[in-house]
């Protein structure tokens, strides 16, 4: 296909191309996927089933032809690779085609054209199995800082195979040469002011509710101060001044659970929970967040926090971004990265009223149970088909609050919603005092509900 500079995707080394931009994150890449879908026709995301917390997530488009590759944790975009036939076809530099003033001209050294256009270089490397993985075809990269060029050559001339673009600066201990192999996101990316890097939740002993510290990516010349939720305290004007106007705003309708503490005082009529005005969501998706706040006083004030981890394969995948979050106790920590088992065993501790050694950090395989495993594919049109808004939590757990040992609650998301034909694995919801937790049958934890 013929391509004119003003239709190709302009390549930034080490940062960008065309409205991609290294450190990303996916919930926002989906989103811009989604908004423009005549623009990418067809589209497939990919994982690891068996670890689906812990593994990259892939997102491969056929036009352009792209491969994008996001970080486990915080599930940002740390690599841009165009494929296809002629890849060199879609990119340009500074306003000038990559295959040169004629695309379509077979004849033309493209590795010639990259050099005139890009400068000189430094030393290439051979990748061994080329192109088509087999030996068939030896590739060749040719790299500069923050993009590299597979190269295949015949007796005809050279022809590009790929474009890989990858963040600056490069590893310290890794050769510029060698830097497209060992994509790595700066700490505080640019892209990322504003976003959430960390949600600290710090626990006490006592029966206090946790208070959740909301630590935001910042500017180098601008440090953001940590935001504090406490429930029970921080109002809707408090959250409304710290993170802005909600991205949606829903009532709860769900109070199947009321009837458990309905008549806690018989002698008032105005203790009946089920007699007080509903209390309403804030749905933060691009946080990761959403909050439940009382409209029963004055000022509203906030009654559960849900942090959501965006699991590939789960039913609510796509919604919202990944709250990266950590449970904090008397210098300990586990968090998102951690398995489900390290995660109930800190609890367990501190209901206990005893201590545990700091587990290291985890890959996301603790906890897992054994199954087939494999890259699991899945239609962007099926998992992008819904609001990027997060739908309302399912409240059946709400009242959870007892000892980890309990037997758990199934929950299934998809049960009686109609959701036009998505399914969904069924997820246990474990109950510990002032929070519960969702956990996917991969041992991963889907949701953390304080309250």
């Amino acid at each position: 296909m013929s391509r004119t500079a003003q239709e190709s995707l302009s390549l930034t080394p080490g940062d960008s191309l065309g409205p991609f931009q290294l450190g990303s994150l996916l919930f926002n890449v989906l989103n811009h996927v989604r908004s423009y879908r005549s623009s990418y026709p067809s589209a497939k995301l990919a994982w690891d089933d068996e670890n689906p917390s812990a593994s990259p997530v892939h997102l491969t488009l056929t036009t352009p032809p792209l491969h994008l590759t996001f970080s486990p944790l915080s599930q940002r975009l740390t690599r841009i690779e165009v494929i296809g036939v002629s890849p060199a076809s879609w990119v340009a530099y500074r306003g000038k085609p990559l295959s040169g003033d004629d695309p379509d001209d077979e004849d033309e050294d493209v590795v010639r054209t990259v050099r005139r256009i890009m400068g000189p270089t430094y030393g290439s490397s051979k990748v061994k199995g080329g192109v088509d993985g087999a030996g068939r075809c030896e590739e060749e990269m040719l790299s500069y800082p923050g993009v590299a060029f597979g190269v295949v050559r015949s007796d005809g001339g050279s022809a590009i195979s790929r474009i890989v673009i990858t963040p600056l600066p490069t590893p310290e201990d890794v050769p510029v040469d060698q830097a497209w192999l060992h994509p790595v996101l700066p700490d505080n990316p640019t892209v990322a002011k504003g976003d959430l890097r960390l949600a600290e939740i710090q626990l006490t002993s006592s029966r206090s509710p946790a208070i959740v510290r909301l630590n935001f990516h910042s500017s180098p010349d601008q440090r953001l101060p940590p935001v504090e939720l406490k429930i029970g305290e921080t109002t809707s004007e408090d959250i409304l001044c710290e993170l802005g106007s909600a991205i949606r705003t829903f009532w709860k309708e769900d109070d199947r659970l009321t009837i458990h503490t309905a008549f806690v005082d018989s002698s008032s009529p105005s203790a009946n929970p089920a007699l007080q005005p509903n209390p309403y969501f804030l749905s933060y998706p691009h946080l990761g967040l959403t909050l439940l706040l009382s409209s029963a006083s004055t000022p509203h004030t906030l009654e559960k926090v849900i942090l959501h981890s965006n699991l590939p394969g789960e039913v609510q995948f796509g919604r919202t971004t990944r709250a990266v979050w950590a449970l904090v106790r008397d210098g300990e920590r586990v968090g998102v990265e951690d398995g489900w088992k390290s995660v109930k065993a800190f609890l367990e501790a501190g209901a206990n009223g005893t201590r545990r050694t700091p587990s290291p950090l985890a890959t996301g395989s603790a906890g897992k149970k054994g199954k087939k495993g494999g890259v699991k594919e899945a239609n962007v049109e099926d998992l992008l088909g819904v609001e990027s808004a997060s739908a309302s939590p399912n409240e059946r757990g709400e009242a959870l609050g007892g000892r980890g040992d309990d037997k758990p609650m199934v929950l299934d998301r998809t049960a009686g919603e109609g959701r036009g034909g998505v399914k969904g694995k069924p997820t246990e919801i474990h109950g510990f005092p002032g929070i519960a937790l969702e956990v996917t049958q991969s041992g991963d934890i889907e949701t953390v509900w304080l309250f």
